[in-house]
């Protein structure tokens, strides 16, 4: 039971007892009354301003929520496809496939960005392989660096027949 109903009860069994009195005891229990119900409408005008700014509050942090995880989406991954492929041309094709699995599947599937390699210490072979597999077989430009071991050069020549390594 709230206090106010506690209270308002108690001040109605205290007129009930006083109706034997006189007028000036009435009236204070009147006064009383009025008093306690003002003071219960105020707090319940309270309560309903704190529910109220407690729901605008609720709503401003949903609204920051929403802005936070808005700004948070990559709206690089809506670029498309070709897109995507004019920017790896410009010598970036490896790097690019090294950001995202998405960005991955458009390189190695776009063969005219494995159309050049350079072979040199670090893993020629299976470089080698990797181009020529993600280029369809069409390599444009080989270039061998400075200090090309010769038994190395015997193992990647056949993937190359045309080419004078």
């Amino acid at each position: 039971m709230g206090m106010y109903t506690q209270a308002l009860e108690s001040l109605d069994h205290a007129v009930s007892l006083s109706t034997t009195q006189p007028g000036s005891v009435q009236t204070t229990l009147s006064n009383l009354r009025t008093s306690i119900l003002h003071d219960r409408s105020e707090a319940n005008r309270r309560r309903l301003d704190r529910e109220t700014d407690e729901g605008r509050r609720q709503a401003l942090l949903e609204a920051a929520r929403k802005q936070a995880k808005k700004a948070k989406i990559n709206y690089v991954q809506h670029l498309p496809p070709d897109v995507l492929v004019c920017i790896a041309e410009q010598g970036l094709a490896v790097k690019m496939g090294m950001v995202c699995r998405h960005w991955r599947e458009v390189v190695c599937s776009s063969p005219g960005l494995w159309g050049s390699l350079t072979v040199g210490k670090g893993r020629p072979v299976a470089k080698a392989r990797l181009w020529v597999e993600r280029s369809g077989g069409r390599i444009r430009e080989l270039r061998v660096e400075e200090g090309f071991d010769e038994r190395i050069r015997g193992q990647v020549r056949p993937l190359f027949p045309a080419s004078s390594l």
